[in-house]
């Protein structure tokens, strides 16, 4: 969970940086917040930190100069068709639609690694060409029957008359 200025926003982006006042930031500047209770203040949940590289465990506990002071709001969002994209890597619920989130419990943060697609480009891009040259051949079929058949109403009953 983020804090932009209109309120606390999920996201997917896991590539953090620490800015001037020692706030642990989105790449657009958007405060990361630390776990906490529904209905907290997110001004509360801010990260400051004091050391400049804090270290991050599996658990997506935050640690500055050793001391730990808080884990990473992550969620679970059962419910995706309730969260609208609002640009920036930033998600939002819908008016009326709850996105049913839940406490996070089934990962592994791994510091320094930002994950990555899980789609392989070259496979896909082979497939997609595949994909063009199926479909220009049977529009050749296609345009072929139709040739044939339009000669079989064209050109048929003028030879037989």
């Amino acid at each position: 969970e983020v804090l932009t200025p209109q309120g606390v926003k999920l996201t997917r982006a896991g590539s953090f940086s620490i800015d001037a006042e020692g706030t642990l930031v989105t790449k657009q500047g958007y405060p990361v917040l630390r776990d906490g209770g529904q209905g907290q203040d997110p001004q509360t949940r801010v990260m400051k930190l004091t050391a400049g590289s804090p270290t991050v465990s599996f658990s997506g506990e935050i640690f500055d100069n050793g001391q730990s002071i808080g884990k990473l709001a992550l969620v679970n969002v059962n419910n995706r068709d309730a969260l609208q994209k609002i640009g920036n890597n930033l998600f939002s619920p819908i008016e009326n639609a709850d996105p049913e989130l839940t406490i996070a419990n089934d990962f592994k943060i791994h510091q320094g690694f930002v994950e990555t697609s899980n789609v392989n480009m070259i496979q896909e891009m082979t497939e997609m060409l595949g994909a063009t040259r199926t479909f220009e051949t049977l529009q050749k079929g296609i345009q072929a029957y139709d040739q044939m058949a339009q000669k079989l109403v064209n050109d048929v009953p003028k030879l037989r008359g």
